[in-house]
């Protein structure tokens, strides 16, 4: 892997855990699912990187939040179960959600239809500034590292 290929992944990889700290940190996981999605990807071509995060369909919506729509029953069961609600309250809670969409009144749901504000964006931009910094250090290394000026030239 070359330097660029290497400063790419290892900041994607920074990016994947401070996403994940910050969805434990609001308190956004149940499953655990949608951390453990997080998937970097960094490809390699000559002198050309290119890197990928990415993780579930969904996972905008932690941030976004979620309006009325059709919901997967299995999933609200399985984030039930994993939050400690009985079976029992599925029913209420697939019709809730299908009608009026996510709760917007819990304190970690900042964002209007009940996402959290900056939960993905947030460690993704701070991220991708430590990239882009160490990338221009680099490029700033390589080039003065490849000039070569003689003085003896100059007499």
């Amino acid at each position: 892997m070359n330097k660029l290929s290497n400063i790419l992944n290892k900041g994607l990889k920074s990016i994947q855990t401070e996403v994940a700290k910050s969805i434990e940190k609001n308190d956004r996981s149940a499953t655990g699912k949608t951390i453990r999605s997080l998937q970097v990807d960094v490809q390699e071509d000559l002198n050309k990187a290119t890197g990928e995060l990415s993780g579930r369909g969904n996972i905008t919506t932690l941030e976004a939040g979620q309006g009325p729509k059709n919901v997967d029953s299995n999933d609200i069961l399985e984030w039930m179960r994993a939050r400690g609600i009985q079976d029992k309250y599925l029913y209420p809670i697939v019709k809730k959600l299908e009608s009026f969409g996510w709760n917007t009144t819990l304190p970690n749901r900042t964002n209007p239809k009940g996402g959290t504000k900056g939960i993905i964006t947030d460690p993704i931009n701070e991220g991708l500034n430590d990239i882009v910094k160490e990338i221009n250090d680099y490029s700033e290394t390589l080039v003065i590292n490849n000039i070569d000026i003689s003085i003896e030239k100059f007499k």
